[in-house]
């Protein structure tokens, strides 16, 4: 199944081309999800829209991956959290969840894609008034406290979300290591307080600090009791805060996305093979 004309390559811009292409290539994919019943030869196009669908994918996140990399102390802040997750969005949410390409929670764990709600760069007073998980019963939150990012789990079959979990990030520029992670600690844990009181049903809470590591960082870690965990490429330290009842780790920002590259590789090497088979 071709989407670009080999006729229209001298005489039209790529851009055009492109253009043309992708036209074509959401049409297919319109019509598909419209049939109520498939014949052979549309399950043989379907197949075929969805390696391609694939194979955009696993690029687009090397893009990503090769973005971060490149990011450096000379770099804001929101260099890492736009790459990460735009800011200022919840998810799902119809105008910019529009498929996999709004929100890449997959960099910090493929496990975060399950999400149910997320919101970025969100204050608790929106968070609350906002997502359906949090219980109506419970007054919302008037907090302008804004966390970075937000991930919340629950059930997906059970519509009641009985019990949801909770993720919260903070992002750190690279650089001034002490600072951020003073900063970062403190945040988090006045974050996963007020969530609590906001929303009964939450289980357990993760928090976690992206920062740059060097050797002061690790000696200050290490004198309070954070324990390193286990990582391919790098350092992840944590410890268990026992008054709020939830783990608190600190991740090392190239640790972050080596670890996404190894995991992204591994696809990344399939389609390769697979160009150099065709």
């Amino acid at each position: 199944m071709k989407y670009i004309e080999e006729k229209e390559i001298f005489f039209k811009s790529s851009k055009d081309i492109v253009t043309n292409g992708q036209a074509k290539f959401f049409n297919d994919q319109r019509e598909l999800l419209e049939k109520k019943e498939l014949t052979k030869e549309d399950y043989e196009k379907s197949l075929d829209l969805s390696a391609r669908n694939l194979t955009e994918y696993i690029i687009f996140r090397q893009i990503q991956i090769d973005r971060l990399k490149k990011v450096t102390s000379e770099d804001k802040e929101e260099v890492i959290h736009n790459l990460i997750s735009p800011k200022g969005n919840f998810y799902p949410n119809k105008e910019v969840n529009k498929g996999l390409f709004a929100n890449n929670a997959w960099i910090l764990d493929d496990r975060f894609m399950s999400f149910t709600y997320a919101g970025s760069d969100k204050t608790l007073k929106e968070l609350s008034a906002n997502i359906p998980i949090f219980d109506n019963s419970v007054p919302s939150s008037q907090s302008l406290d804004r966390p970075d990012y937000v991930l919340l789990f629950s059930n997906r079959l059970d519509e009641t979300h009985k019990n949801v979990d909770v993720v919260v990030f903070e992002f750190k520029k690279l650089g001034m290591a002490q600072y951020n992670a003073s900063i970062a600690k403190d945040q988090l844990l006045n974050y996963a307080s007020k969530l609590k009181k906001i929303c009964p049903k939450i289980n357990k809470v993760w928090l976690y600090a992206l920062i740059e590591f060097n050797e002061n960082i690790r000696e200050i870690l290490r004198n309070d009791e954070y324990k390193e965990k286990f990582s391919v490429h790098g350092e992840v330290w944590s410890k268990y805060n026992n008054p709020l009842s939830l783990e608190i780790s600190f991740l090392d920002f190239m640790t972050l996305v080596n670890d996404a590259d190894s995991r992204n590789k591994v696809f990344m090497d399939i389609l390769r093979d697979k160009f150099i088979e065709t």
